[in-house]
């Protein structure tokens, strides 16, 4: 298997599934489900994602996208994790989707599972700003965006076991996990404000040239 085998950019998603709500994907079972938008490089860590759902007795993981430019091996691979965790019936791969908003809009909390260091963390953001709460990789830029224990979860890069510990506390204390998301909305409106941002850029540019 080639560990640099990827797949187009990665965000996994815990998505909720209750009962007489419409869901967007055609998924039956326990009353939630957990998922991926298009994933990247191995590196963005679908399969401890994989294995951190096979930790719990309930929900389904949603990987949502395809392989590009040669990289069927990695999902291969997956779906051959998939086969051998026992999960086909919770583990569901979706292909490419044009409605990922609609899903992010309908997520418990997001995943970074990412198993090396990214410089920002786009799908942190993303999902911060959708006021969902988020366990992301404690390394690169996760470690700015995200406050352990107030605005998020950190784990350790690759650590299926604190993994499925963050996700089993959603599951238990849903109202709590549902109030950092609302705490993590307020922190990156803050933090990542367009117009604030601008703002900063222009100071920063003009403090350049007068150096």
């Amino acid at each position: 298997m080639d560990a640099g085998a990827k797949w187009k950019s990665c965000t996994i998603r815990w998505i909720p599934h209750p009962s007489g709500k419409p869901s967007p994907w055609p998924v039956s079972g326990p009353n939630w489900d957990a998922g991926t938008s298009p994933c990247g490089a191995s590196s963005r860590g679908q399969h401890v994602a994989i294995e951190a759902l096979s930790k719990l007795g309930k929900g389904h993981l949603l990987l949502v996208g395809s392989a590009l430019f040669g990289e069927e091996a990695w999902e291969a691979h997956l779906r051959e994790m998939v086969h051998d965790l026992g999960l086909e019936g919770r583990v569901h791969f979706l292909g490419f989707r044009s409605d990922i908003p609609e899903l992010l809009a309908t997520v418990d909390g997001a995943i970074h599972a990412s198993t090396a260091a990214e410089p920002f963390g786009l799908v942190i953001l993303e999902a911060q700003l959708a006021e969902k709460p988020v366990v992301a990789t404690a390394a690169g830029g996760a470690l700015e965006i995200v406050e352990h224990g107030r605005s998020g979860w950190l784990v350790p890069p690759g650590d299926v076991g604190a993994l499925a510990k963050v996700l089993a506390e959603w599951t238990e204390f849903p109202d709590a996990a549902a109030a950092t998301g609302r705490v993590a909305g307020v922190d990156a409106i803050a933090k990542f404000d367009p117009v604030k941002l601008s703002a900063r850029f222009g100071e920063i540019l003009r403090e350049t040239a007068a150096a």
